[in-house]
């Protein structure tokens, strides 16, 4: 089996059991990291994507945990910057290093109007922001296409997300 394959499987089965707990989505992404390395696999970019990683307002981070390992999985580089990052620590790591991606965990309304109005606009045009987090689900499919990032707002959504942008980039 491809990682690919396996990546594709797993978003199969998320999207089959949609109740799994994010502690047994985060178990199969480690149990699929053991097999990767155990097969001495790499990721299915043949030039990685670099992710910076961020939260605003979570001081928890469970969301993040889940990102890193499933980007890790896929092969991604990985940044993280940490819990309760100000904005102006955010923008300032994106115009040093200019990653690809910078994923957000967002938690809160103002969070999510800070993000558009006083961090978006100071970052590197190249750096494509994608955001997860709870308000996501209360916002309609219309709102959320108007934002100027991207909303993955789950495992199977982030998995489906980097396996698109693999066939996309003819990877």
């Amino acid at each position: 089996m491809t990682l690919q394959a396996a990546l594709a499987d797993l978003a199969d089965l998320l999207a089959d059991k949609p109740g799994m707990s994010g502690s047994e989505v985060l178990s199969r992404g480690r149990e699929l990291l053991t097999w990767k390395t155990s097969q001495q696999l790499d990721g299915i970019f043949k030039t990685p994507p670099t992710l910076m990683t961020a939260t605003l307002d979570d001081g928890i981070g469970q969301g993040l945990k889940s990102i890193h390992c499933f980007a890790e999985l896929a092969g991604m580089k990985t940044v993280p910057l940490g819990l309760m990052q100000a904005p102006e620590t955010i923008i300032a790591e994106c115009r040093r290093q200019v990653p690809d991606f910078l994923g957000l965990t967002v938690l809160h309304y103002e969070t999510e109007e800070r993000l558009c109005s006083d961090i978006i606009p100071q970052l590197p045009d190249s750096v494509q922001v994608i955001a997860g987090g709870p308000i996501f689900a209360t916002m309609s499919e219309a709102v959320l296409a108007a934002k100027p990032y991207r909303v993955l707002n789950n495992i199977k959504v982030f998995l489906n997300f980097l396996l698109d942008m693999n066939d996309n980039r003819g990877l």
